[in-house]
């Protein structure tokens, strides 16, 4: 089954760096996975990020979020890309697996 990724930022923190007011310092960031039975998965993370040697810094009113999973697209290495990815299919799996009928029992020494 194939899956559709989607990224999204869902939080940001901001701190002055130098002369850079509100700098972007940490991106908590949401992954999610949707399959083709309708079920979809999120892997959180988040990503740290310093303005101190930036050349072109974007003030924090200027900034989109577009933008912003760009800078954390372009950092995160392929390692956690994968396990994101395989932890996000593995979830999707389980939701597509039948489900059990759990049913609560008396005891047997008890009928």
């Amino acid at each position: 089954m194939s899956i559709i990724y989607e990224w999204s930022v869902v939080g940001l923190v901001t701190q002055t760096e130098g002369s850079n007011q509100n700098s972007i310092v940490r991106v908590k960031w949401l992954k999610t996975g949707y399959n083709s039975a309708g079920h979809e998965y999120g892997y959180e993370g988040s990503t740290v990020f310093s303005s101190a040697n930036t050349q072109n810094f974007t003030p924090y009113e200027q900034v989109t979020e577009s933008q912003v999973l760009g800078w954390v697209q372009n950092v995160i290495d392929e390692d956690e890309e994968a396990y994101a990815n395989n932890y996000i299919a593995s979830c999707l799996e389980r939701l597509a697996a039948p489900v059990s009928t759990v049913v609560e029992s008396s005891f047997p020494w008890e009928t």
